[in-house]
């Protein structure tokens, strides 16, 4: 189907997901945003999500089994 602009919010907070949320765990808040970080970091430096699939839960496969 066609992408609005929900699904792609969706998209890229899903693409900074730390593994614990994707799994549905308990976190720890501060954990996860020094994920997010990280996640941004290496997308600022290579110049790619670490983490990319136009389907989401191939993304959640990616970000839980790396």
């Amino acid at each position: 189907g066609e992408w609005q602009d929900d699904d792609a919010d969706t998209m890229w907070v899903s693409m900074h997901a730390a593994p614990e949320m994707v799994l549905g765990k308990k976190y720890d808040t501060r954990k996860v945003d020094i994920w997010a970080t990280g996640v941004t970091l290496y997308a600022m430096l290579v110049g790619r999500l670490p983490f990319q699939h136009d389907n989401t839960l191939q993304l959640y496969k990616m970000i839980t089994t790396t």
